[in-house]
């Protein structure tokens, strides 16, 4: 569990400092350093959230897709109990 979670940090680590690269020399010198932050931090989150549904919305034990609403699902996590 702490390597998985160790696993995880670290690829966060990478999009980050990869966001900032990007944001540096893409987005600051078109739109302005405000804009920019604003634009990166957005960039950053939907780039987290995507991981995120990636990992939990695809079984990847049966290669299934787990869906919203099944018995499975992340959007009834009250179900697993």
């Amino acid at each position: 569990m702490f390597l998985r979670a160790l696993g995880i940090w670290l690829l966060l680590l990478i999009v980050a400092v990869l966001n900032g690269a990007i944001r540096e020399v893409l987005i600051t010198p078109r739109f302005g350093e405000q804009a920019g932050h604003i634009e990166s931090t957005a960039n950053l989150v939907r780039s987290n959230y995507s991981g995120y549904l990636l990992l939990n919305l695809v079984d990847w034990t049966q290669g299934q897709t787990r869906g919203f609403g099944g018995r499975n699902s992340v959007a009834s996590p009250h179900r697993r109990l």
